[in-house]
């Protein structure tokens, strides 16, 4: 199984899973998932290489609601976002997607290791107490 994105025209995203072999015909096996869609048929519209990896976007570039969610271009109905490496099909979940999108649209710099954050009681009384 392959995991890729479903990004929904208000911005939400599914994970889905399913069987994605080089010669599998992506168009129809999307529309299986589609629940929003633009005018015509689906198609690919972007390929975007990040580091080894290439992300790979199908959607609809027409139709009568834009997608709230940019990659590059506006587009309608459901976003997918498949990712490939070395020419296969590889896994990719919300959470490598949103570090990816933040890296390439937002400018945001990752480090290389994160430091978790801990609440213990001694953060909590530090906090405003005041009983509204």
């Amino acid at each position: 199984m392959t995991i890729f994105l479903k990004i929904k025209q208000n911005g939400y995203i599914d994970e889905i899973s399913h069987y994605l072999k080089k010669n599998t015909n992506i168009p129809k096996c999307l529309l299986k998932y589609t629940d929003e869609q633009g005018e015509g048929m689906i198609e690919l519209v972007d390929t975007i290489d990040y580091q080894d990896l290439s992300l790979i976007v199908y959607s609809w570039r027409q139709g009568e609601s834009i997608n709230s969610h940019k990659v590059n271009e506006s587009y309608y109905g459901n976003i997918f976002i498949l990712c490939k490496c070395n020419d296969k099909y590889v896994d990719i979940d919300i959470s490598e997607y949103s570090l990816i999108y933040n890296e390439l649209y937002n400018d945001i710099q990752i480090e290389d290791t994160i430091e978790p954050s801990i609440i213990d009681d001694t953060t909590l009384l530090k906090e405003d107490t005041t009983i509204y």
